[in-house]
């Protein structure tokens, strides 16, 4: 499964004397994490609206250039509690979702009266296609040929007229973003269609 990628920005750097900050980086070099920062959490929130997150040991950009992994602790992040942040030559940051340890189901929270935003598409790569390319490969295996997704993220196939629950998709778009989410899924040659309360996913 390709990571997601996130095009880092181009910079104006000042000109001028780079000066250590005292934690090992360069003035310069704090600028440039601070602004790579930023795009971790653009690229983590819009698929996970409440996540934060922090560099699991100190992070020296050398690394980052050199094109290592660098390592991120998140939080609420669904069932994954760390990432990984790599830099390919061409200056694209790619994010991939781990889970290294389980974490605790934590209770619902209550609603926010404002719908968080988010991207369909960063919300497959993170958390739906991981789910569904096993889901549907095991539900094939076994004579299966669709799944439906209900309003909560419940993955259901059908016994008869009654549906029988397989798993749960964490931070399910809302139903206003299924039509972007179906197009999405059509861009990953998925055919999906929208119904009365749920998204139909069928293959061949």
């Amino acid at each position: 499964i390709p990571p997601l990628a996130s095009g880092l920005r181009k910079l104006r750097i000042p000109t001028g004397r780079a000066t250590d900050t005292g934690n090992g980086n360069s003035d310069l070099e704090t600028i440039l994490i601070r602004q790579i920062s930023y795009q971790i959490t653009d690229t983590l929130q819009s698929a996970f609206p409440e996540a934060t997150w922090e560099f699991a040991e100190p992070l020296r950009l050398s690394h980052l250039l050199d094109g290592d992994a660098i390592r991120l602790s998140t939080r609420n992040t669904g069932n994954h509690n760390f990432a990984e942040v790599s830099m390919d030559e061409y200056g694209n940051l790619h994010l991939q979702m781990l889970t290294v340890s389980a974490l605790k189901r934590r209770g619902d929270k209550s609603a926010s009266p404002d719908t968080p935003k988010v991207d369909p598409a960063s919300w497959y790569s993170l958390i739906g296609k991981p789910f569904l390319v096993e889901m549907i490969g095991n539900l094939q295996a076994k004579g299966h040929q669709k799944l439906f997704i209900g309003e909560q993220g419940d993955v259901y196939i059908l016994n008869g007229k009654d549906p029988e629950v397989k798993g749960k998709l964490e931070h399910f778009p809302p139903k206003a973003y299924w039509p972007a989410l179906l197009q999405v899924f059509a861009d990953d040659e998925l055919e999906a269609a929208e119904t009365e309360n749920a998204v139909e996913i069928t293959w061949a």
